[in-house]
Parts: C-alpha cells; sequence; structure tokens
C-alpha cells in the first residue's frame, strides 16, 4: 500500500493532476504554434538565408539538446516545483517576445532561451508525475501525459495556423497560454516526498543500457515524426495542392488527437503488450504512413501519414515515459526525464540537418524525402524486435511485494510496481509463488 513519507508530500488531487498535463500540453510547443507561419517569416526574412528563418521552428529544440539535462539536474538539486515555476516564466517571456521583435537574430536568440524554458518544463512535469505514482497509477497518468502532449499539439498547432492568417507574427501569441499553467501550477502543486509501495526497495540506481536505449528511441521517433510539421506545409500549400494556413495548421493537428487516442490506449495493452513490441508497432505505424504518401502523393495520403504519424507518437512516448520512470529515483527523475527531454528534442531539430542532404537526391520533393524518412522508420521498428529481447536479458531484478503473493520477474526493464494489481492477469504463472 502506498503511504505518504511526510505531509508535505506532493498533493495527487485532481486539480495538482490537471495542472501537471496543462503544463504537459506546452512542451511540444518550441516550434509547432509557429510552424504554419513559416512560409510568412520567410517571405518576410526574404533577404536573410533561407536555414536561418526555419531555426525559428527548429532553433528551441537545439536549447533543449544543449541545456536539458543541466535543467534536469537543476530540478534534482533545487526542487522539481521551483524549475518547473520558473520555466514557465522563461517560456511565456521568450515566447511572447517573437510577437514584438522584428529582428531576425534578435528572435532567433530569444527562440533558444525559450527552449531552455522548454527543457526545464519537460524534465521538471515528467519527474514529478514519475516520483509521485508508482505503479498503474504511473502508467494511466503517463498515458494522461502523453495524451494532453498530443491534444496541445492539435490545439496550439490548429491556433498557430489560425493566428498565421492574421500574419506573422501573431502565432507568438500563443506562448500566453503560460500564463494560467503557471498561476495554476504555483496554486496546487508542492515538492513530492517518496512514494513507498509496501515495503519494496527503493530504487537508488538505473539500468544505464535501459536509460540509453529508451533515449535513442525516443530521438528517432521524433527526429521522423518531425519531418511532417516541418515539410508537409510547403508541399500541401503548393498552388498545385492549394491548402490554406488555416487548413494546413489543423490538418497537422490532427496528428495530436491520434497521438492522444494511442496514449490513453496504451495503459490498458500494458499488461499484454511488452514496451519493446508497443515502440516496435509505433515506427511501424508511422513508416507505413509516410511510405503510402511516397507513393501517392495527395492530400488524402498526407493526411493519412499524419494520423499514422500521431499514433506512432501516441504508442512510443509512453512506453518509453514508463519505461524511464521505472528506472528512476527521488534523487535521479530530474536528470533521468531531463535526459528524455534533450532526445525528444534533439530529434527535433536533427530533422533540418537530416532532410536537407535528403531533399537534394530526391530533387526537391517531399513526399518523396517523407518516404525515406519512413523506409528509415520501419528499419528502426525490425531492429527494435531484434534488439528488445537482448535488453530484457540485461535488466535488472525486480521485486513487488503483495498482501499474499510475491512476484519476482528478472531482467524485464519496465519494472513496474503494480502493487493493488491481481499479478496474474500482468505475467506467467511460472513467476508467482505464494508468500
Amino acid at each position: 500500500m502506498r503511504q505518504r513519507a511526510d505531509a508535505g508530500m506532493f498533493d495527487r488531487g485532481r486539480l495538482a493532476l490537471f495542472s501537471l498535463l496543462l503544463a504537459s500540453m506546452l512542451t511540444l510547443m518550441g516550434g509547432a504554434a509557429v510552424a504554419p507561419a513559416l512560409p510568412l517569416i520567410q517571405e518576410h526574412f526574404s533577404d536573410a538565408f533561407g536555414t536561418l528563418s526555419t531555426m525559428a521552428v527548429t532553433l528551441p529544440s537545439l536549447a533543449v539538446a544543449l541545456t536539458g539535462w543541466a535543467t534536469g539536474w537543476l530540478a534534482d538539486r533545487f526542487g522539481k516545483v521551483r524549475v518547473l515555476a520558473s520555466s514557465l516564466i522563461v517560456f511565456t517571456a521568450a515566447g511572447v517576445s517573437g510577437f514584438l521583435l522584428d529582428d531576425l537574430g534578435a528572435i532567433l536568440a530569444m527562440r533558444f532561451v525559450l527552449g531552455v524554458g522548454i527543457g526545464g518544463l519537460s524534465a521538471a512535469v515528467t519527474a514529478l508525475i514519475a516520483e509521485s505514482y508508482a505503479g498503474a497509477s504511473r502508467v494511466r497518468v503517463l498515458g494522461y501525459q502523453s495524451a494532453a502532449m498530443g491534444i496541445g499539439a492539435l490545439v496550439l498547432e490548429s491556433c498557430g495556423g489560425v493566428l498565421a492568417g492574421f500574419g506573422w507574427r501573431t502565432p507568438f501569441l500563443v506562448y500566453l497560454a503560460g500564463l494560467p499553467v503557471l498561476a495554476l501550477c504555483v496554486l496546487s502543486l508542492r515538492e513530492p516526498g517518496r512514494v513507498v509501495c509496501g515495503d519494496d526497495p527503493v530504487r537508488t540506481r538505473a539500468d544505464a543500457k535501459v536509460v540509453v536505449s529508451c533515449c535513442l528511441a525516443m530521438f528517432l521517433c521524433q527526429m521522423i515524426f518531425s519531418v511532417l510539421p516541418t515539410r508537409l506545409p510547403s508541399f500541401l500549400e503548393d498552388p498545385g495542392v492549394g491548402m490554406g494556413t488555416a487548413a494546413v495548421g489543423l490538418l497537422l493537428g490532427l496528428s495530436g488527437a491520434v497521438n492522444a487516442a494511442a496514449s490513453l490506449a496504451y495503459r490498458r495493452v500494458t499488461g499484454h503488450v511488452r514496451p519493446g513490441t508497443a515502440v516496435a508497432a509505433g515506427f511501424a505505424a508511422m513508416g507505413a504512413g509516410m511510405v503510402l504518401l511516397m507513393l501517392h502523393p495527395s492530400v488524402w495520403t498526407a493526411a493519412t501519414a499524419v494520423v499514422l504519424g500521431g499514433a506512432g507518437m501516441g504508442t512510443v512516448t509512453p512506453a518509453v515515459t514508463s519505461t524511464l520512470a521505472a528506472q528512476s529515483s527521488q534523487a535521479t527523475s530530474g536528470r533521468i526525464m531531463g535526459g528524455f527531454s534533450v532526445s525528444l528534442n534533439l530529434g527535433q531539430f536533427s530533422v533540418s540537418l537530416v532532410t536537407v542532404p535528403i531533399l537534394a537526391v530526391v530533387g526537391g520533393s517531399v513526399p518523396d524525402l517523407v518516404g525515406m524518412l519512413g523506409i528509415m522508420s520501419l528499419a528502426v521498428a525490425a531492429a527494435v524486435m531484434l534488439v528488445s529481447p537482448r535488453l530484457r536479458g540485461k535488466g535488472t531484478t525486480a521485486e513487488v511485494r503483495f498482501p499474499h503473493y510475491r512476484v519476482c520477474w528478472k531482467n524485464y526493464p519496465v519494472g513496474c510496481l503494480v502493487s493493488g494489481l491481481n499479478p496474474s492477469s500482468l505475467y506467467p504463472a511460472h513467476e508467482i509463488n505464494k508468500g
């Protein structure tokens, strides 16, 4: 049975959970909110080198990649709630500054600062969830978090597309969403104490191979998926296709809705599907949609690629975060989740570096570019299926005590603490012995 270590522990009330989920919605806003306005930004700064204006979308991700682990360390050192509140202030101020500035260099500098805020926000909010929930509750809340991130992508990209109809500056106003989230977090969140599950030992050291594998999977997933919001607008807004900026924003936001649905569904299959299988299925879904767009370029296949891409992200993300959460302790959750944030945002930034040479090879065709990355995604899915069993063989031993059973499973990287559940519904009968 879970117990509170002290009276000042994190309040797991509905308002606190709502605040965490709202904060999670903002973690993918680095470039997503202004992506539909990218053609307008390039037109306004037409005298600048093309890649510089594109960095208005990708630079926040680079900032997270460079500072995410450090902000995670700060969260471990000074407190997750303090870092979360400070990051929300930086997020709002740096994000909105793009509406006021008219110098591309100044805008890019503030986009980097925005990324620093996003890094602290992402690491702190996921670490708070990892520390404050355990077992089935933690898997459920991490599924909610991934769904909230998907809904955030839907709402904020759609808002960005609508606001882009009023000019290239107006999408930057979306970052004002950080102010009400900051107020809720200050009112409802407290630093967590230790969550204790019966007499279970508390993890003090993570399995480095599992953590690195999870971060690598998240990096590749985000890099492959990010080609859709960064490159599809130019294809869809081409005169031959004829979609407007608002319609493009809505279409790209559709992936967020599917992401949310897949994330909510993930918790229902965790007892039957291993994390490695879920990750492989996510990569396979993304790859299938992207290859379809390459074979038959159209608005409908583009929509199919967006939907399957959202389904893939919604499957991979909770599988990775639940595995990392099980590897975390109170002393390390900030750094581990900071590493997750780094891998996710490094993937977002890397897409701009990866796509340029591929575009040169395929003659500038966006559908062919997407298809090439889709083939890469299918290859990753196959590799995960091959490597995942070996990782399970090198994991740690986790033991969970139940009132009437002792469940002991070895070499299982998720290591979920599932106290309160019937163990026979999750693990083979031969692993369950009367205590």
